[in-house]
């Protein structure tokens, strides 16, 4: 079973087991599951996976997104859990309602994986291209479209605009840490073209 598990990892995870987002959850726990089925278990490096990805599908804001049949699904998982024995790994969920959960957690996703970020220009790999895309935080997103280049007609002029748009950036963050002009004045100075 491990060896199975191990290959498996290699040629469809790429030896990366999936960061549990919307989207991998329950491709997790249905792998979780054919597994059990073939081996009458699962691996031990997917058991802390499959834990993670169930405490995922169990958010209210998940189980919200199934309507009339958010307790049937609820039962379902909990079964699936004890079938497959990580009822006792699913981490506590805080089920507390906040309108910054969703962009924390993406947020919070974003930082876990900040190594690999950083190492994509050295990479220059599609599958690391499509993974950084793949969590994005929406925020990160609109930041983006601030300095973005729009029309590629005027390269100049988009290059301008998308060059002072990022001095202003510089210019909010630091203004709003408190920054003394010099030094504000200094770095927005370091960056011009």
């Amino acid at each position: 079973m491990e060896k199975t598990y191990s290959f498996f990892e290699d040629v469809y995870f790429k030896t990366r087991l999936p960061i549990i987002t919307d989207g991998n959850a329950d491709k997790v726990i249905a792998i979780a599951i054919k597994f059990s089925e073939t081996f009458d278990n699962i691996p031990s490096k997917l058991k802390k996976l499959v834990g993670e990805a169930i405490a995922w599908e169990l958010q209210l804001k998940v189980l919200s997104e199934w309507k009339s049949k958010s307790n049937k699904r609820k039962k379902s998982l909990l079964a699936s859990a004890d079938k497959l024995g990580v009822i006792n790994s699913i981490p506590k969920i805080n089920q507390r309602a906040s309108n910054y959960s969703e962009e924390i957690n993406s947020l919070k996703t974003w930082f876990a994986n900040l190594e690999r970020i950083n190492n994509v220009r050295e990479t220059m790999s599609i599958k690391d291209f499509d993974f950084i895309d793949s969590i994005k935080p929406a925020f990160a997103s609109e930041v983006e479209k601030l300095t973005r280049i729009y029309d590629e007609s005027d390269e100049d002029g988009s290059a301008e605009l998308g060059h002072l748009r990022y001095l202003y950036l510089i210019w909010y963050v630091l203004f709003s840490l408190e920054f003394d002009s010099d030094e504000i004045i200094g770095t927005i100075e370091r960056k011009r073209l």
